[in-house]
């Protein structure tokens, strides 16, 4: 383990243009999960317990969302690229050991713009249903849908566009409660926080993700330490087209996980079994 890691910790990293909010738990070979857009570190509360007993879990709220702030007055579109600089910030300032990274829909993007240009600096990525729409051999119809999402943002505000982005996603969404009351206050304090970053993704950062194009030869230079998840429940959804079109192009592993979208919310348990399978398979574990 990096001797820079603190353990157990929660705290602020500045980085050009945010502050960044992260938390550390556990102990053995650094594990980092990002989540996804409109996301929060939180979102990972019902794993990283169980795999910060073999790992050090680092977490983190993305610049712009919940707790990590922007230091700018206009921010402007959000580049995949400042998002994976952010990264590689977290992961020089807690670690000096490549970790493994897990990261989910908008934050698989991110790691996958990290391993593209800093390969050395990580030691594994699983890219959880990554929304690289660009891959799909009809990637101008994704285009003109998350087009339409945004100026429905711009014309009729968040309800109306968030809306439709959902129909339009289809995620399964059986594992949600129907009343946030029904909740612990934590969740209730990280629905809460989620929800006000809808804007944000909206107006900011959703067609920076959707319309990122991959760097088809530094990935596939790296396809060995490369893996693509996709949701056992999603995989006929749109999230998930993407990792089934473009795995099977670079020759990077492909791995059913249980659950959604967001299997690690409503299917932890087996959620991180397969992780730790499939961390143990690459012979990673602590």
């Amino acid at each position: 383990m990096g001797e820079r890691i603190l353990v157990g910790t929660t705290g602020f990293l500045d980085v050009p243009g945010a502050r960044l909010r992260y938390e550390v738990r556990g102990d053995g070979p650094p594990l980092v999960l990002l989540h996804g857009n409109t996301g929060d570190g939180d979102v990972f509360q019902f794993v990283a317990a169980p795999l910060a007993q073999r790992y050090t879990v680092i977490t983190y709220d993305a610049r712009g969302n919940s707790r990590s702030t922007l230091t700018t007055d206009d921010p402007g579109p959000q580049p995949v690229r400042e998002r994976a600089d952010d990264a590689l910030a977290i992961i020089d300032a807690l670690t000096d050991e490549p970790p493994f990274v897990f990261a989910n829909s908008g934050g698989a993007i991110t790691a996958l713009d990290l391993l593209s240009r800093y390969p050395d600096r990580v030691r594994l990525v699983i890219a959880h249903e990554p929304p690289m729409f660009t891959v799909l051999p009809d990637a101008a119809d994704h285009a003109a849908y998350f087009a339409d999402v945004h100026a429905t943002f711009l014309r009729e505000g968040t309800d109306a566009a968030f809306q439709k982005f959902a129909a339009g996603i289809g995620i399964p969404t059986q594992n949600q409660p129907a009343e946030p009351t029904q909740l612990p206050p934590a969740i209730r304090e990280m629905r809460a926080r989620m929800h006000a970053n809808l804007p944000f993704f909206l107006g900011n950062e959703m067609l920076d993700v959707v319309g990122y194009q991959p760097d088809v030869p530094a990935l596939a230079k790296s396809a060995d330490r490369l893996i693509f998840g996709i949701g056992a429940d999603s995989r006929a959804f749109r999230p998930a087209l993407p990792a089934l079109e473009f795995a099977p192009t670079i020759n990077a592993e492909l791995v059913e996980f249980p659950g959604d979208h967001a299997g690690y919310l409503g299917s932890a348990e087996p959620f991180v079994t397969t992780m730790l399978n499939v961390l143990a398979a690459r012979s990673i574990t602590k």
